[in-house]
């Protein structure tokens, strides 16, 4: 497969049209070619034309979601002004230092997508790999950005900047709607680095609401592990969605032999899954309990997270819609991690 060299100057649609379409992809010849890594390629003998009126919808949908959590960010903050004892967490974050490093932040993501976009305009690797490069780049960086460089932050802070994180990351998104990538070819090949075609025409609106729970979700996770100085609990969903979820495609797209259907927000799609990318999600999920055995209370704490969150994690990244898992498991977890903080006795400290 080869693509013209004006590939920046080319719609989402005719990007898909270039495609040189082998409805025989997984010939004996492919496979004495590429080997299992012929999997990993753009190859797919269906094109997808996305309905432009669906489309626009779908990104209305994006705008009407944005213009909520607008409001909501903004009673928050005026509740967090006006009785700022009693609503400390909503507060409006006052470190120089953290607006600082947001306010440009987006063009490090505009980069981040740029680069997972390369492989997959000029190499043909799929978004569906592409895009789980990105997602795991931002839950490291996350994990840095809140256990490392602003620790030193009270923890009423650390929570408000999370939300405010969240709200900053969906909007700076727009720059990904329809009528921004016709106008600008360096965010249409961005795009392609997290446009999945079976997510069509809902991309946007899945990666940024998807995005934005987490973010939020985090904050809560973050009351517990900064007040408590255990950030090897914070590192748990981290390696649980940015590993063990976000290798669980991969995995189901080189070695899925029994497979499985389930649903997405804002689509009566059937989307498939598989249970061995689930056992991975299983694998990693018992990993990071593991890893993060320093930091438990009792031992009794340690047996509960090793044998109940792998399996609560899979169910959950099973069960969950299409695109939507992370926000699943990371609630799974506080679910979990509410229940283990209230196991065990000083007797059994260790």
């Amino acid at each position: 497969m080869t693509r013209k060299s004006n590939n920046l100057e080319l719609s989402l649609v005719e990007y898909d049209h270039l495609e040189e379409n082998d409805a025989n992809n997984n010939s004996d010849s492919d496979k004495d070619e590429d080997g299992i890594f012929v999997k990993m390629f753009d190859n797919e003998s269906d094109e997808v034309h996305v309905d432009p009126d669906e489309l626009h919808q779908s990104e209305r949908k994006y705008v009407q979601i944005g213009v909520v959590i607008s409001i909501i960010l903004v009673i928050t903050s005026l509740l967090g002004a006006i009785w700022p004892d009693t609503f400390d967490f909503f507060k409006f974050p006052t470190t120089g230092g953290f607006w600082m490093t947001l306010l440009p932040s987006p063009l490090a993501v505009y980069g981040l997508f740029f680069v997972f976009a390369y492989p997959n305009v000029y190499h043909q690797v799929r978004a569906n790999i592409t895009r789980k490069g990105t997602h795991l780049t931002v839950q490291i960086v996350v994990f840095i950005g809140f256990f490392v460089i602003d620790n030193e932050d009270d923890l009423e802070e650390v929570c408000a900047q999370f939300f405010w994180i969240a709200f900053y990351t969906y909007w700076s998104n727009i720059v990904f709607m329809d009528f921004f990538r016709q106008k600008v070819s360096f965010f249409r090949f961005a795009f392609r680095a997290v446009d999945r075609k079976e997510d069509r025409p809902h991309t946007l609106l899945w990666n940024s609401t998807q995005t934005t729970l987490m973010i939020g979700l985090n904050a809560t996770i973050t009351a517990y592990v900064s007040g408590e100085n255990k950030s090897l609990f914070g590192l748990i969903p981290i390696i649980i969605i940015g590993l063990g979820d976000g290798l669980a495609e991969p995995v189901g797209i080189f070695y899925g032999k029994h497979k499985y259907k389930t649903t997405a927000l804002f689509s009566k799609k059937l989307f498939t899954r598989s249970y061995e990318g689930s056992a991975c999600v299983f694998f990693f999920t018992a990993l990071a309990c593991c890893i993060a055995y320093p930091h438990y209370d009792n031992d009794s704490q340690f047996v509960f997270m090793l044998l109940v969150l792998p399996l609560a994690e899979t169910l959950a990244e099973a069960k969950a819609p299409h695109t939507f898992d992370g926000p699943f498991m990371q609630i799974v977890f506080i679910i979990a991690l509410a229940i283990m903080l209230q196991i065990g006795d000083t007797d059994d400290d260790r």
